[in-house]
């Protein structure tokens, strides 16, 4: 029990920490340094190592929350570009969900307004969902 407080501690301290960075970069309209990336592949690999960890333990409450928080961000990132920010949830879910991720997204510029979000919502789910399933097999 004392490791997984330590590990959901751990994620909402890098979380926290890659969110409040994100946001100073996203509020400057500026693109995310070296830093920025580092702390947002910190973030994917804090992620992944507590679902595979516990995927190994067996706790299937981790992946229901892993897939409805990433799930929920990626709808909101939708739904609030095709209703112009029209709902202020959508923008505080986008806040927590996708600049975490900000510092990854300096490499899909290319891509339009709402596929950046969407590319790096997917970047973490699938490989979070992944890391589950492979720690339930590891278990075996």
């Amino acid at each position: 029990m004392k490791r997984e407080t330590i590990s959901v501690l751990g994620l909402i301290l890098i979380s926290t920490i890659t969110l409040i960075r994100g946001l100073l970069y996203y509020i400057k309209g500026g693109m995310p340094d070296i830093f920025q990336t580092f702390l947002s592949l910190a973030c994917i690999l804090c992620w992944l190592l507590a679902s595979y960890y516990y995927g190994k333990a067996g706790r299937k409450k981790f992946l229901v929350f892993t897939l409805f928080f990433w799930s929920i961000g990626l709808i909101s990132n939708v739904v609030s570009y095709y209703t112009e920010h029209f709902l202020f949830l959508g923008i505080i879910i986008y806040v927590i969900v996708w600049l975490p991720l900000y510092g990854i997204s300096r490499y899909f510029r290319t891509f339009s307004l709402i596929g950046e979000p969407i590319i790096t919502s997917f970047i973490i789910l699938l490989p979070t969902v992944l890391a589950y399933i492979f720690g339930t097999r590891s278990s075996k």
